[in-house]
């Protein structure tokens, strides 16, 4: 998202449009993401064919755009990202190619743009 200037608003930078809010999350230059589904499931989550349990379902981003979704099993989030998916609903992949959970980005404080800040018309 970027301001009425054209310059990329911050990550977590409430900007105005009108009667709403919005806001970039995380880092632009994050092009390769999985955004975890967070909310509670009832009935839980189950693969169609199998019936095998979800631990989580994250949708795939690659190249800045939507690719898929990955089921995870139970355990499998903690084994791969080395953290519960109740400490972070994002994570980024790294120029390894592996995938770091942001922690840093889950539930962040949103700060309202400045005056002449990033405000949109």
């Amino acid at each position: 998202m970027v301001d009425s200037a054209g310059h990329v608003v911050p990550p977590f930078v409430l900007v105005r449009d009108h009667d709403q809010y919005h806001w970039n999350y995380g880092e632009p230059q994050c092009r390769d993401v999985l955004a975890f589904d967070i909310d509670p499931h009832e009935p839980e989550m189950r693969c169609a064919s199998c019936g095998a349990l979800f631990e989580g379902i994250a949708a795939r981003v690659v190249d800045g755009k939507f690719d898929g979704a990955i089921g995870f099993l139970p355990g499998s989030i903690v084994q791969q990202f080395g953290v519960d998916v109740s400490s972070f609903d994002v994570a980024v992949r790294e120029p390894t190619g592996g995938w770091r959970a942001r922690t840093d980005w889950f539930n962040p404080i949103l700060t309202e743009a400045g005056q002449g800040g990033a405000e949109r018309d």
